[in-house]
């Protein structure tokens, strides 16, 4: 059975209820950091989700998104997120090819993505 996701637009309090039990959430993923950036970079913020329509019509996905407005361009940045399931290979391929129309609707020349997940433990040996 196909699955349905769609990008949705979150409150700040829907977001941060995400965060908070997210195992990835972290400080940069918190509507006081969007604020933070709001008011030192001159910068639009919104918070996006995905939603996957089941009987419960859970959110899977959190992120918040910067557009930064340096001349003609627009720079979209997701810093240490999005949140979501990575091994969740469906769920990752939607959130990606969503995330890319999303910005370039909102006038974004480039998107930039800084996942919160580990790419190599090391240990002293």
């Amino acid at each position: 059975m196909a699955r349905h996701f769609e990008l949705v637009e979150l409150t700040d309090s829907e977001f941060d209820c995400f965060s908070e039990t997210h195992s990835q959430g972290n400080f940069q993923q918190t509507s006081s950091m969007a604020q933070m950036h709001q008011r030192t970079n001159k910068v639009d913020c919104k918070y996006l989700g995905v939603r996957e329509y089941t009987d419960e019509g859970s959110e899977l996905v959190a992120a918040m998104l910067f557009a930064t407005h340096h001349g003609r361009s627009t720079f979209c940045t997701i810093y240490d997120g999005p949140l979501l399931d990575y091994t969740d290979h469906e769920l990752v391929k939607f959130t990606f090819s969503a995330l890319k129309p999303y910005a370039k609707k909102n006038g974004g020349t480039h998107i930039w993505f800084t996942p919160e997940v580990i790419y190599q433990l090391r240990s002293t040996d």
